[in-house]
């Protein structure tokens, strides 16, 4: 009886696991990369704005996919897919703000 009930049961689709774990890793990565940027001067910040770019779009992406999957299919775990969306969006949004404030006031400084 366990085995019929764990095939016919529902799970959440792994690419909301994806989702959710390349959201949260572009988070760590940009924490990461403070920290890094306060104690190795050398590295910065700007060098890891590209994998947390990379890392936050293929996060709403996989999320998207997911949304679209578990309703399609009536799966659980839609909260999964936000949550990975938003972390996603929260990273890329962090460093497209850095970028800008980077260009409007660090470079100017560096050119008087």
């Amino acid at each position: 009886m366990n085995e019929n009930y764990s095939q016919n049961s529902k799970q959440i689709p792994k690419i909301a696991i994806v989702s959710l774990f390349l959201g949260v890793s572009s988070l760590i990565l940009i924490v990461l990369s403070f920290l890094l940027g306060i104690f190795v001067e050398s590295i910065g910040i700007v060098s890891f704005f590209g994998f947390v770019s990379v890392l936050g779009i293929a996060a709403i992406i996989c999320g998207i996919l997911a949304k679209q999957k578990m309703k399609k299919e009536n799966l659980p775990g839609m909260s999964i897919g936000n949550i990975g969306i938003i972390f996603g969006g929260i990273a890329l949004f962090i460093t497209i703000f850095l970028r800008f404030a980077i260009f409007l006031f660090f470079i100017p400084w560096l050119g008087a």
